[in-house]
């Protein structure tokens, strides 16, 4: 018995001192100021390219931009962070496919661009820094801490974890609407932007299934920017503020939209579509309508307003 006890106390301390995938994954280094192509061999501490059981780390001080050549990358994870000073990007275009099978880690100075890349492999995303998506997929859980940009058309199949100080900025573009579609419904703690830049595109946040909940605190805003549609199609749950400076349409059929928290318009009208079966919104928070603004709601509304 005693044997029996000694035998499964070794095993168990065995499993709890060996590493986890990540731990045993090699760092490789990225030594270059001066940025470059990643498929050069010199540009990395140990003379080669990062291997499929490496983590590429991007932690050189220096502001410099590493491209992703290769077509076809997979590495065990992707660090830009613990630079002491500057901005490292990296960043990768359409006709690349990349493996993560680890953790991607956006530190603070870090930026990471994806521009319709395919993204596959288990790791989960923490930007604190930036990261730029353009017509761009991800596959798993991203945590945002610092700004997520979207241009074009873009999903995060994952899990959404918006954090208090972070900015999602879908904007629209010169050349491209902006949208994304989350899977599912998920909790803005932070800022949540709507927005263009350079032509009247429009700016759209979509929910395909839960509710996209404003909470107490955090911001949803239509801003200007150069124009064009302002579109939330998700069922809302705003606890926060939603700030109306351009034209903004809320419009998902079928189900129950709630405010318990404040709306203002200020440059802009609000336009909330009711529509299906057991459609509605309830309001038992304020909403602010000045002299020459409008708010519609096509359907049934309970609740009040203030003028």
């Amino acid at each position: 018995m005693l044997r029996r006890i000694a035998l499964a106390f070794c095993a168990v301390a065995l499993l709890l001192t060996l590493p986890s995938a990540e731990a045993r994954a090699a760092a490789v280094r990225w030594t270059n100021a001066a940025g470059g192509n990643w498929s050069v061999t010199t540009n990395w501490s140990t003379g080669a390219v990062p291997a499929a059981t490496d983590t590429a780390v991007f932690d050189l001080a220096g502001t410099y931009t590493v491209t992703v050549n290769p077509t076809t990358l997979t590495i065990a994870g992707l660090r830009i962070s613990g630079a002491a000073s500057g901005v490292q990007t990296v960043s990768a275009a359409s006709g690349r496919t990349l493996t993560f099978n680890g953790p991607v880690i956006v530190g603070a100075q870090g930026v990471l661009t994806l521009g319709g890349a395919t993204v596959n492999g288990t790791g989960g995303y923490t930007v604190d820094g930036t990261c730029n998506l353009t017509n761009q997929s991800l596959p798993n859980a991203l945590t945002l801490n610092g700004t997520l940009v979207v241009n074009g058309t873009c999903t995060q199949s994952g899990a959404l974890t918006v954090n208090s100080g972070a900015t999602l900025r879908i904007a629209g573009t010169a050349s491209l609407n902006g949208q994304l579609t989350v899977a599912n419904g998920f909790t803005n703690n932070g800022t949540i932007e709507l927005t263009s830049s350079g032509a009247a595109t429009a700016a759209t946040l979509a929910v395909t299934n839960g509710t996209l909940t404003n909470a107490a605190g955090a911001s949803i805003q239509s801003l200007a920017g150069s124009g064009g549609a302002r579109n939330l199609t998700a069922k809302l749950d705003n606890q926060g503020t939603i700030t109306v400076a351009q034209a903004l349409t809320t419009n998902k059929a079928s189900v129950a939209h709630t405010n318990g928290g404040t709306i203002n318009l200020t440059t802009g009208d609000y336009t909330i579509v009711i529509s299906g079966t057991g459609h509605s919104f309830t309001t038992t928070g304020t909403i602010n309508v000045p002299v020459g603004r409008t708010i519609t709601f096509q359907g049934g509304v309970t609740g009040g307003l203030n003028q």
